[in-house]
């Protein structure tokens, strides 16, 4: 009898000890946050790349051929032409 209570402490004891739990919930967590942080990483590259490879839009402010009528949105006959 004795050496069975000494069995059911011993095995409690092993439970508390056990860190496999916390270590798996630990590793996917980390998993987690780096994907993330790969993954914006990878995007912010991208759009960085797209923003590079683009021409910039240079308007002469002095020509005058690239303003609104007054109280209009539309867009006259030669920004149409330009973009």
């Amino acid at each position: 009898m004795r050496n069975v209570r000494w069995n059911r402490r011993n095995t409690s004891d092993n439970k508390d000890l056990d860190v496999f739990p916390y270590f798996t919930d630990l590793m996917s967590n980390a998993f987690m946050i780096i994907s993330f942080l790969l993954l914006a990483l990878f995007q912010s590259l991208e759009l960085n790349r797209k923003l590079q490879s683009t021409t910039p839009i240079i308007i002469d402010k002095k020509s005058g051929n690239f303003k609104f009528k007054s109280g209009s949105a539309e867009l006259n006959k030669d920004l149409r032409q330009y973009f």
